[in-house]
């Protein structure tokens, strides 16, 4: 069996993290095939691997890629695997949105807008717009058994889960002026789940929510904690649910 055949919410494979074996499951199969081309599976850890924060400041503005659970990704989590795994993984893109200020040419702040970019990463949070929370456009909408396994796992984990989505909402300053400084330091997190529904709330700096990294993988298998491409070998066992 190779990765393409295990089923949607369902299907999982293990991946050792240091000496324990954990387990994900299949979330996507050619994820946002218009950035990474076909073939890349989307996992999730079938729990969050640590909680934090996103911001400690209400200076700070929400960024994909540069926020404190992007960071743990890349300077810790990362490190529990080899070198040989960390190059099989290698890194997928994917879509995230930030907040700014919109201004006229005089400077005069007029609102807030979304801006929406390419990312890439090894590891990275799903988005609202993934769990199928309207008004953003960071990524597609997965399918109602993706969510239902990330709506379980919420339900499990009995707390919330940050989510790779900004907040619109204006932290510093209080409002509007003539600063030069601005800050959009809050973002959404999973704040309930029910079957294939899930919603979502502000969460503010400094708060604590669980990190639920995806974990996107080639056209390849998982065995014995490393990454094998092509077909499982004989003895493998893979089981989808």
């Amino acid at each position: 069996m190779q990765i393409k055949d295990l089923a949607i919410g369902d299907g999982f494979v293990y991946l050792m993290e240091g000496s324990t074996k954990v387990k994900f499951y299949v979330l996507a199969h050619n994820y946002e095939s218009g950035l990474n081309g076909k073939g890349r599976t989307l996992f999730c850890r079938e729990s969050p691997a640590t909680s934090g924060t996103h911001t400690t400041s209400e200076k700070n503005t929400y960024t994909p890629d540069s926020n404190n659970e992007a960071t743990w990704y890349k300077r810790t989590y990362v490190n529990k695997f080899s070198d040989e795994v960390r190059g099989l993984i290698g890194t997928t893109k994917y879509s995230g949105q930030y907040a700014s200020i919109s201004v006229l040419p005089n400077g005069t702040p007029t609102g807030t807008v979304l801006h929406r970019g390419t990312y890439e990463s090894s590891f990275f949070p799903v988005s609202a717009t993934e769990v199928g929370v309207s008004g953003f456009s960071d990524g597609s909408a997965l399918s109602s058994a993706a969510i239902s396994r990330i709506s379980s796992i919420r339900t499990r984990y009995g707390s919330g889960i940050w989510t790779r989505s900004p907040s619109k909402t204006l932290t510093y300053p209080s409002s509007m002026d003539w600063s030069t400084i601005y800050g959009y330091a809050n973002g959404k997190y999973i704040a309930s789940a029910s079957g294939s529904s899930l919603s979502t709330a502000e969460g503010t700096y400094g708060a604590s929510y669980g990190y639920l990294l995806l974990h996107p993988a080639g056209n390849a298998v998982h065995r014995q904690g490393r990454l094998r491409l092509g077909k499982p070998a004989a003895g493998n066992r893979f089981r989808c649910g």
